[in-house]
């Protein structure tokens, strides 16, 4: 998020997380809830419940207000035998630690006087530690492609035989947002084998398929099947003439010797000039003539990137080819 939209929700996260804190202060420690308050920036618990500021000229201004307050109110108290352990007082803590910088104005001491604070460019901890709000701190941010996510991920299970007069749910789970889909596919099949519910075939979006998922739901009894991680796409636009291609569609081969994934062909038929390990990350890069691929009738649903010089297809380790039985994926025998 950028902007205006970015600095309402850092304004309502920080004013909203000050608040909580207070409002159980006040419950617990009212004498230090009532001394705290003097050196506030506002009365948090005395205005309605507002978290967003309609002054664009003044937003700049309160929200630093905001931070200061959060950190004189962490400085105060996080050496506190009591308070320091009160799970409102650890959210804004981690909230700080996430949001906010500080710059020390002398060298003498660090009072919240001579301290200015500052924000992070963006949040510090990947999707899956970032606080979005304080009653629920399992609540995640996360990002998938361009869209953000602040919550939770459910995943759901349903009977898709077009013979059944009804389809069931069969199973049902929540997860915070940033938590991977690959994780997920195992202890759905356990969830799933535990409940009588176990499945011959298993139909999954992208996510979900990769060369591990296959061979261990293989291991359990179940076939499962879905388009091949590496380019994202749902089961339900797989069987679309138009869908966006994958590795998965190149022609390929096991190599005897290394074990390896080699590309023999595009999906057009076109041999690659080269295929290199990457020296920095576990996947192949696979170079195509660049006329050849810009003059292509398929670049615009292939994967292939087209460079400047050459086209390049990054093949992931562990991805799968509709061409391979499951036990001939790249890294095992």
């Amino acid at each position: 998020m950028d902007g205006w939209l970015a600095k309402l929700s850092r304004y309502g996260l920080l004013k909203e997380a000050n608040r909580v804190f207070l409002q159980n202060l006040r419950k617990q420690k009212p004498g230090l809830y009532e001394s705290i308050c003097k050196d506030l920036s506002r009365d948090y618990l005395k205005d309605a419940f507002d978290l967003t500021e309609k002054d664009k000229a003044q937003v700049s201004k309160k929200i630093k207000e905001l931070a200061q307050d959060m950190y004189h109110l962490k400085s105060a108290f996080e050496n506190h035998h009591q308070i320091k352990h009160y799970q409102t007082f650890q959210i804004l803590a981690q909230i700080f630690e996430q949001q906010c910088d500080i710059k020390s104005l002398d060298n003498d001491s660090q009072t919240a006087k001579t301290i200015e604070v500052e924000f992070k460019k963006s949040p510090d901890g990947n999707g899956e530690k970032i606080v979005s709000t304080p009653h629920n701190p399992d609540a995640q941010y996360t990002r998938k492609r361009n869209k953000a996510v602040t919550g939770h991920k459910g995943f759901v299970t349903e009977t898709c035989d077009p013979e059944n007069d009804v389809q069931f749910i069969t199973d049902v789970n929540l997860e915070a947002a940033g938590h991977s889909d690959a994780e997920e596919i195992e202890k759905i099949h356990g969830r799933l084998e535990k409940n009588d519910h176990k499945p011959e075939d298993h139909f999954n979006d992208a996510g979900f398929v990769n060369g591990e998922s296959i061979l261990k739901s293989a291991e359990r009894g179940i076939n499962l099947e879905g388009p091949s991680a590496g380019r994202s796409q749902s089961i339900e636009q797989f069987s679309n003439e138009d869908r966006p291609l994958d590795v998965a569609d190149f022609q390929v081969e096991i190599d005897d010797a290394t074990k390896d994934l080699i590309v023999l062909s595009c999906p057009e038929g076109h041999e690659p000039l080269n295929q290199v390990k990457s020296k920095k990350a576990a996947h192949f890069l696979v170079h195509f003539e660049r006329e050849e691929c810009q003059n292509c009738k398929l670049s615009g649903r292939c994967p292939i990137k087209i460079g400047k010089r050459t086209s390049t297809l990054t093949n992931w380790r562990g991805t799968i080819c509709r061409r391979c039985t499951p036990p001939q994926i790249y890294g095992r025998s």
